[in-house]
C-alpha cells in the first residue's frame, strides 16, 4: 500500500477496493492524497505494527474518507497528525478502533496544524478517542460518534501559544 500511496501524484484519490488489508507497519499518507475506502473493506493491523501511528499523515492536503481502521489493540494511534506542520486536513466518515492511545490525533508542540476537519467519524475502544494537541488552529470537529470502555478519558483539546510565547 505504501509504494501505492508514493506514486499517487498531489490531487490523487487512491481508491482501496473491497476487502481486508493487513499492515506490518505504519502507512504514511503524502501531501496531496485522497484515501478512500470501499464499504465492507477493513485496514487490520498484526502483532508487528505494535504501538506506532495506524495511518500517519505526511503533508498537507490530505483526505481520509470512509476508512475502518482496526487497530487490533495494537496499534498506538489510528490516524496521526503530529509528525509534520498539516494544512487542509479532513478525516470524515471513518470507523477507527481498538488502539492503544488515540483514535484521531493532531498536532505537536513544534509543528503548526491548521484547518483540521474531524467529521462523523466513529472511534471505538480508545483511551483518548479524538485529541486536539498542541498548535492547532481553525479546527473543526463535528458530528463524531465515540464508543469507549468505561475508563476511556473523554475526548480532549489543548491549545498552546505558538513557540516563544507564555502559555498563559
Amino acid at each position: 500500500m505504501q509504494m501505492l500511496l508514493n506514486a499517487a501524484g498531489r490531487g490523487s484519490t487512491v481508491y482501496l477496493p473491497s476487502g481486508d488489508y493487513l499492515f506490518r507497519s505504519n502507512v504514511w499518507v503524502p501531501e496531496g492524497v485522497t484515501l478512500l475506502d470501499a464499504p465492507a473493506s477493513r485496514l487490520i493491523t498484526d502483532d508487528r505494527s505494535r504501538g506506532g501511528a495506524f495511518l500517519a499523515v505526511a503533508g498537507n492536503d490530505v483526505t481520509l474518507s470512509h476508512l475502518v481502521l482496526a487497530g487490533n489493540r495494537r496499534a498506538g494511534v489510528g490516524i496521526d497528525a503530529t509528525d509534520v506542520p498539516v494544512r487542509r486536513l479532513t478525516v470524515r466518515h471513518c470507523t477507527v478502533g481498538q488502539l492503544q492511545a488515540a483514535g484521531i490525533q493532531v498536532g505537536h508542540e513544534s509543528t503548526l496544524c491548521t484547518d483540521v476537519r474531524i467529521a462523523d467519524n466513529v472511534v471505538i475502544e480508545s483511551p483518548f478517542p479524538i485529541s486536539l494537541l498542541l498548535n492547532c488552529e481553525r479546527a473543526r470537529i463535528t458530528g463524531n460518534v465515540v464508543t469507549s470502555s468505561p475508563h476511556a478519558a473523554p475526548c480532549s483539546t489543548r491549545s498552546m501559544p505558538p513557540p516563544g510565547r507564555a502559555p498563559w
